[in-house]
């Protein structure tokens, strides 16, 4: 098993680098703050920047507690002999997390000073100060997963490889719970006047009343919405009009998994 680390400081661009990295030294896999992910996508664990503070993050990034370690040591040994880039803010910590997952030390320790220059990793820094925005080398269709009830964007970056073509990365910029702006959190009547608003649009359809039940696990919000119809409107084709404009609002606008939008036709008008 062939095992390399990216070192830096903390919001310094590690991960906003870490595919290119991975795909400049033929490894398959990238472990960043508890993920482990393959080709953009995110296979296994639990990301470090979805817990409620800095301290809590740090420990969940070294794999600390065997609840955390355990099922990526599961994951890894199940995909074989692999190739994995290590993400870290020091040499101890990529040995920490080599020891804890048990992985072959890195054979290479590869840091971020040599191949950024200071006025990128300040303005990553930055960044990370004054916005408190963080980058997973992953799609924003794969963080959503995890990151329900959070800022997301997309970022599409592309890179130069040494044999000069160049290398496209999709990437996610997300403002975790622990973030230097403070806490973020989307109260039950935002999501209801976004519900309304959205539906509105739709023709012949009047909102009586909007209910949003919050999944157990924190994956995102299930919808259901009464409505009187005008008479003669095709009940089907309406309802799913709704749907279709609701659910991505909620997605783009609050960045919630909606799992389902249900419609509840109570009368016609």
């Amino acid at each position: 098993m062939k095992v390399v680390a990216l070192v830096g400081e903390s919001g310094s661009g590690k991960s906003f680098r870490a595919q290119w990295i991975a795909k400049e030294n033929n490894l398959d896999y990238i472990i960043d703050d508890g993920l482990l992910i393959y080709k953009g996508h995110i296979v296994a664990g639990k990301s470090a920047k979805s817990e409620k503070t800095m301290i809590a993050s740090v420990k969940h990034a070294i794999f600390m507690y065997d609840k955390d370690a355990i099922p990526m040591r599961d994951a890894i040994r199940a995909r074989g002999d692999i190739s994995i880039l290590l993400l870290g803010t020091s040499e101890r910590m990529v040995q920490r997390i080599a020891q804890r997952l048990e992985l072959p030390p890195p054979e290479r320790i590869i840091l971020l000073t040599d191949i950024a220059s200071p006025e990128e990793i300040a303005l990553a820094k930055r960044m990370r100060e004054t916005q408190g925005k963080h980058v997973i080398p992953a799609p924003t269709f794969e963080v959503k997963k995890h990151f329900s009830g959070y800022f997301l964007d997309s970022l599409k970056v592309f890179f130069r490889m040494q044999d000069k073509n160049f290398f496209e990365a999709d990437k996610t910029i997300i403002r975790p719970t622990y973030s230097y702006m403070g806490d973020y959190k989307l109260t039950t009547k935002v999501i209801v006047d976004i519900v309304k608003h959205e539906a509105h649009k739709v023709r012949d359809v009047k909102v009586k009343d909007v209910r949003v039940t919050r999944l157990k696990t924190g994956a995102g919000v299930t919808v259901e919405i009464d409505v009187i119809l005008k008479f003669g409107v095709d009940i089907r084709e309406t309802a799913k009009m709704v749907q279709r404009r609701v659910r991505p609002a909620l997605e783009e606008y609050a960045a919630l998994t909606v799992p389902n939008v249900n419609i509840k036709v109570l009368t016609f008008d």
